[in-house]
């Protein structure tokens, strides 16, 4: 666990009875399949964090690890609105993977996370990137940083919470 990130301070999310945060939105038009796919792997790589789960050690320590998933968009046709209630409800084993990327009646994006991860903030951004990546508005694959802040020593000045 080496090269692993320890999660410190916002480690009691992890058994959060409601611990998952989605985003929904509605494409102007039908995602392709296999540009979509195209773009979760640039994604994937841009941001590091969507191929992590997690891993609490014999301490009681919790440590995010990266590349243990490979990130897909899985389409399939439903009621949007019963899916999100049912995903959101059954929550995300932070064990396997800490991202779940849809595409619903073809046109519609969901994405959900695990709350330790981000926010509804976080996956707007996450949604805005990809789009980037399936509309060919960017190319540019170069990793952001994870920075967790373990302790509060390590917080921001600016911060007013570490949650």
């Amino acid at each position: 666990m080496d090269n692993d990130l320890k999660i410190g301070l916002s480690r009691c999310r992890l058994f959060d009875f409601q611990n998952c945060v989605s985003f929904v939105g509605e494409y102007c038009k039908e995602f392709n399949e296999k540009e979509m796919q195209k773009a979760m792997r640039m994604l994937s790589v841009r941001y590091p964090v969507i191929t992590a789960q997690i891993e609490v050690n014999e301490e009681a320590e919790a440590f995010l690890q990266l590349e243990k998933y490979t990130p897909e968009a899985m389409f399939f046709e439903g009621d949007v609105t019963a899916f999100v209630r049912a995903n959101k409800a059954e929550g995300i084993d932070y064990s396997g993977q800490l991202f779940k990327f849809f595409v619903v009646n073809k046109n519609t994006l969901v994405i959900f996370s695990h709350t330790i991860i981000s926010d509804a903030k976080s996956l707007l951004i996450l949604a805005k990137e990809l789009l980037a990546y399936y509309n060919k508005e960017t190319v540019l694959v170069e990793p952001k940083s994870i920075k967790l802040f373990s302790t509060e020593a390590e917080l921001p000045l600016e911060a007013e919470s570490f949650v």
